[in-house]
């Protein structure tokens, strides 16, 4: 499998503002792959070091020290921009252009005819609940919309490689439920993804890898049930009441019922006897709680 980002011992060191002697170390021997269609997420609290990673690998910044190779490539490839989306941390919309505006403008790298960039904008707006803002003013949107903009302007051009930076901390539930739409509909198009996030929800639960950054280092990586402890605490949720044995509880709430079991051997249970019932959870992931433990 071909790797998309590969980064070896990358430091990232800055001099700090008051004393041009004062060197703030950001990252750490940070070394990891992305592979063509693979989630990465990379997880930790504020000042962890996430939002200089995503900078880096987007060229934005510039290591310290260590080498990164983009695409198998030591420099910037000619074609980043049309093979790249991001999404910068707090990235959300405040232009005076209609939302349909400011996707077009984004969908037109690379260049597509009239035809293709309409039903392009036209298949972004549905896929994040926004036809029916599409010809108002961007400036005018909520928070929560104004993110789920900026998320469709970094995937309207179907980019190879996709960098989230803590999109979640903007979007709303129903943005995050799209979000993970969106997500995967690309990475079954071959598309990489590198997501931060200060806590995991239903989309970093889909991740293949999940990297834990502590201080700029990274304390830990693996698959999402490696990384968290047995006691974790768990919400799985189902489109419809799976009727079964009184020890399982479900709530309904809004279009799903929800459970909430304690620890991985309960979740273990309690999925096994979903599959009995030939039901599969439309999704599975850790109460943010529980992600406190992994800091």
């Amino acid at each position: 499998m071909a790797s998309v980002i590969d980064t070896t011992a990358i430091c990232k060191t800055f001099t700090a503002s008051h004393s041009k002697r004062s060197v703030v170390p950001a990252l750490s021997n940070v070394s990891f792959t992305l592979h063509t269609g693979e989630f990465l997420v990379v997880l930790g609290p504020s000042g962890a070091g996430k939002t200089t990673l995503a900078r880096i690998v987007m060229s934005h910044l510039t290591p310290t020290s260590g080498r990164i190779l983009r695409f198998g490539m030591d420099t910037v490839p000619r074609e980043w921009e049309a093979w790249t989306g991001y999404v910068p941390e707090s990235g959300t919309m405040s232009a005076r252009a209609t939302g349909r505006r400011v996707l077009a403008a984004a969908g037109q790298v690379p260049a597509k005819t009239t035809a293709e960039l309409s039903y392009a904008v036209d298949s972004m707006l549905d896929a994040f609940g926004l036809a029916s803002l599409a010809d108002t003013p961007s400036w005018t949107y909520s928070r929560g919309v104004a993110a789920r903009l900026s998320v469709a302007c970094a995937l309207i051009h179907r980019p190879r490689l996709v960098v989230l930076d803590n999109p979640t901390q903007s979007l709303d539930h129903t943005g995050r439920i799209l979000l993970k739409r969106a997500l995967e509909h690309l990475r079954m198009q071959g598309a990489s993804v590198l997501l931060t996030s200060c806590e995991i929800t239903d989309v970093e639960s889909c991740a293949d890898t999940i990297l834990v950054l502590r201080h700029g280092n990274i304390a830990n990586r693996g698959k999402l049930c490696e990384v968290l402890s047995p006691e974790t605490a768990f919400t799985v949720k189902v489109s419809r009441d799976p009727l079964l044995a009184p020890g399982w509880q479900f709530v309904r709430n809004g279009e799903g019922w929800y459970s909430l079991v304690s620890g991985r051997s309960q979740l273990d249970l309690l999925l096994r006897a979903l599959t009995c019932r030939g039901i599969t959870p439309s999704a599975v992931a850790p109460v943010p709680c529980a992600t406190t433990s992994l800091f």
